[in-house]
């Protein structure tokens, strides 16, 4: 008896679920006039989970379900623990780097405001991002000291993003620096 109650409790939460989200309207408007596309697609799979809850009430389904009752008791608990222990692993070792939003948040802070640039990176700044040492020189640039240029000296400079300032890579390996020093 308790089990049916339980999946009636089930099936009513998502139920509810589903038409909670269903009253929600999208910014991009792409399907009903309603919704963007990705959303539909969620609400769609909302509503396959509710319907297919709603056939377990039923018949042979319940029947089945009732008598795997154990097993998908099991099944449950252990998904549950898994990810537990996944979430805990996870944030105690850190193994794929998910305290790079906490340094890439210092490393925002520290720029500063440019009117031409928006922001750009500090004048000789030293910090630690990831583990990692970043120094800028005079120029905000992460590199060494820029010095006056020589007669016939060539010289190139690197723009882009992350890749191009090496994030999470000490200063010795950036791309920029090897190239450098390739055709020094």
């Amino acid at each position: 008896m308790w089990f049916r109650i339980l999946l009636l409790f089930v099936t009513a939460f998502w139920w509810s679920l589903t038409i909670w989200m269903a009253t929600h309207t999208s910014q991009s408007v792409d399907v009903l006039s309603r919704y963007s596309n990705s959303y539909f697609m969620m609400l769609a799979s909302l509503l396959v989970v509710s319907t297919i809850f709603t056939i377990f009430q039923f018949g042979a389904t319940y029947r089945w379900i009732h008598g795997k009752r154990h097993n998908l008791w099991i099944l449950f608990f252990s998904i549950v623990l898994s990810f537990g222990l996944a979430e805990l692993f996870i944030r105690m070792l850190d193994p794929i780097g998910i305290s790079y939003y906490e340094h890439a948040k210092n490393y925002h802070l520290d720029k500063v405001a440019d009117d031409e640039m928006y922001y750009r990176h500090q004048p000789n700044l030293e910090r630690d991002y990831q583990g990692v040492s970043v120094q800028t020189n005079a120029l905000g640039f992460r590199d060494k000291p820029i010095l006056d240029k020589q007669p016939d000296e060539l010289r190139i400079m690197f723009l882009g993003d992350s890749v191009t300032f090496g994030w999470g890579v000490r200063q010795e390996d950036i791309f920029a620096r090897g190239a450098g020093e390739m055709l020094e």
